[in-house]
């Protein structure tokens, strides 16, 4: 099976992309109405379900890329979940104790 045009066009816009750490949300989003989270699955499904013609270079920078961006989306929903703990408290019993 051979990936779409669609999934060939979001390749190639990655590639050009990867010396920048990776287009836009704006760019991403006009280009192929997506949000970043979406880009990054779909170039990761792309990636991972055909035998692409690819530069492994291009395929490890493409993979670091949105490695990054899982870890970046890590990190803030862990500083997040900091901040509503240190400010609420832990559990719903103690929020009502102070």
């Amino acid at each position: 099976m051979k990936p779409s045009r669609e999934e060939l066009e979001l390749l190639a816009f990655a590639k050009i992309w990867i010396p920048y750490g990776g287009g836009s949300d704006e760019e991403i989003l006009v280009n192929f109405g997506l949000r970043r989270d979406q880009y990054l699955r779909r170039l990761r499904s792309i990636l991972d379900s055909f035998s692409l013609d690819i530069d492994p270079k291009e395929a490890a920078s493409l993979r670091g890329l949105i490695q990054q961006h899982a870890e970046s989306v890590s990190r803030s929903n862990s500083f997040s979940n900091n901040i509503i703990r240190h400010r609420f408290g832990s559990t719903p019993d103690r929020r009502r104790d102070s």
